[in-house]
């Protein structure tokens, strides 16, 4: 019974450092807005592990020769992997979440880009067409390039 459980753990155990890992690099490279989503889950991540070790304990005792609880102990083992699931679930969305910020932070160069271009090509047709009602675009334009800017600045920190 034990032997189900114990090397789910070890690879819990050490999904659980990685994914330590992963959240310290998010901690340090993105703004914490960004991964709010995944905030605790590494201790969420670490209760369930002990809950299934606890399962372990629990199955290993009525698998003894003593108890002989073998229903006991199946439904204690099937508790523990459900444990490590979610565990493991967990730090998955860790992990997904740090790979997904680096992709957008990768992408986000030519997003800006594209961005600033359209922007002009827009600043182009309202200065061409210009009249009194299109004073709105103007400021509109004026806002998108200031949150252009912005963004700008951001990505460069």
């Amino acid at each position: 019974m034990k032997e189900k459980l114990e090397l789910p753990k070890k690879k819990a155990k050490e999904k659980l450092a990685v994914g330590k890992e992963s959240f310290m690099r998010l901690t340090g490279n993105y703004n914490s807005a960004s991964f709010t989503s995944v905030r605790g889950n590494g201790n969420e991540a670490a209760n369930r592990i002990d809950w299934a070790v606890k399962a372990i304990a629990a199955a290993k005792a009525f698998s003894s020769h003593e108890k002989r609880e073998w229903e006991h102990a199946d439904k204690s083992v099937a508790e523990g992997n459900a444990w490590l699931n979610e565990a493991e679930s967990l730090i998955s969305s860790i992990l997904e979440r740090e790979k997904n910020l680096a992709l957008a932070k990768q992408d986000a160069p030519r997003e800006l880009q594209s961005a600033k271009i359209e922007i002009a090509k827009a600043g182009k047709y309202v200065s061409e067409n210009s009249t009194g009602s299109n004073s709105i675009f103007g400021r509109n334009l004026s806002n998108a390039e200031l949150q252009l800017q912005k963004a700008s600045n951001a990505l460069a920190e």
